[in-house]
């Protein structure tokens, strides 16, 4: 393979480095960063000022470097880092055809198995693990049985099923904790908190700078919350609703059809405000509209099946495997969808629900949800 020392060093820098973008909230900044965008110019704004903590990591990493003066980095090892971290190669970084494996060590586009799975589905089943939430995952078996095979990272027939059930784990723990409908209430209360600080902290300006990223961090709310400046009241009385748990209450949730995801997933808070009649004020501001999917990390379609495997009898030669080689009651589907409202005054919940209902019985009727919804009170279901 003609893998040098310099190589592992720096494959283990990208790993230890690929997430120094990620700023307050984790990967929830990401989230309103993007909101910001779209609410001041619109889908076509938000995608093409589209902003990502892994070119944020990269940026912050030439920072540091060029800062500390650490001058056993020269420049191809940095644009090499950089790389690395994204998962693919890049102008800077010598890549011939033989190493392109080393790009899908850190992050893998081509089936997403990677380290950085590897890393937080560990953690996090160690953490949140027992007998609330039955997950486990152990990598040790994957990085060990696994060879390059033609520039690519194969694994050995005998371990399909359990990555499988990484995916799976992955998945659940999507499903179950990181999408949970406290979690999501919590989050969208805090990025109304950013919002609104915004005008006086410049929090979205900030992180478009590496150098003042870097001060940006969960110290943020502290600071909104300390801060005895008029202007910042709003924030600091909505920090303290979070506090207190007197959170934004979600008023549906539905599941919809992925063939019919391109049209379900344009609707917004002014459509379902204006279901609700004027005697109800419900207005766009009161509601907050959230469009999810859940996958095995390759968008719609089952990365196992991206997976090259061996066979020790014959290690130098990869091949891929029928789904059901790997287990008969593999999933038919590898995405979900879903849309859920919540409304910021629990005053309004009663008039967003029965918002939320008129809207999805009519996605009911053109089979665009999956989910039955009852017809008794909406809170029931939801």
């Amino acid at each position: 393979l003609d893998v040098r020392q310099r190589d592992v060093e720096l494959i283990g820098l990208a790993g230890l480095c690929h997430d120094l973008g990620h700023g307050p909230l984790s990967h929830g900044f990401e989230g309103w960063m993007r909101r910001e965008a779209r609410r001041a110019g619109g889908d076509a704004a938000a995608q093409q000022h589209r902003w990502e903590h892994e070119a944020m990591s990269a940026a912050v990493l030439e920072l540091l470097i060029d800062d500390n003066g650490f001058d056993d980095f020269d420049t191809t090892d940095v644009r090499t880092v950089q790389a690395l971290v994204a998962g693919e190669p890049r102008a800077g970084a010598p890549c011939t055809a033989e190493r392109r494996w080393m790009y899908d060590v850190v992050a893998n586009h081509r089936n997403s198995v990677d380290v950085d799975k590897f890393d937080y589905l560990s953690r996090d089943c160690t953490l949140l693990g027992g007998r609330h939430l039955m997950v486990n995952f152990d990598s040790s078996r994957l990085v060990t049985l696994n060879r390059v095979i033609g520039s690519e990272v194969c694994y050995d027939y005998k371990v399909r099923y359990e990555l499988s059930q990484m995916f799976q784990t992955r998945y659940t723990l999507h499903k179950l904790v990181y999408t949970h409908r406290v979690g999501i209430a919590i989050q969208q209360m805090l990025w109304d908190v950013l919002s609104i600080a915004d005008p006086v902290l410049h929090i979205a300006e900030r992180a478009r700078s590496a150098r003042h990223f870097v001060g940006l961090d969960d110290t943020v709310f502290q600071r909104i919350e300390y801060s005895t400046d008029a202007e910042l009241a709003p924030a600091r009385a909505l920090l303290r609703r979070v506090w207190r748990r007197y959170l934004y209450e979600e008023c549906g949730h539905v599941l919809v059809q992925p063939q019919h995801w391109a049209q379900v997933k344009h609707v917004n808070e002014h459509d379902l405000a204006r279901r609700a009649p004027p005697s109800a004020a419900l207005s766009a501001d009161d509601l907050v509209l959230h469009h999810g999917m859940l996958n095995w990390a390759l968008k719609e379609q089952n990365p196992l099946d991206s997976v090259a495997f061996y066979k020790p009898s014959a290690p130098d030669h990869k091949f891929h495997v029928d789904r059901s080689a790997i287990s008969l009651m593999t999933p038919a589907r590898f995405a979900e969808y879903n849309v859920r409202l919540f409304c910021r005054d629990p005053a309004k919940a009663p008039a967003a629900r029965r918002a939320f209902r008129s809207w999805a019985d009519e996605q009911l009727r053109d089979r665009r949800v999956i989910v039955p919804i009852k017809q008794t009170t909406m809170h029931s279901y939801f």
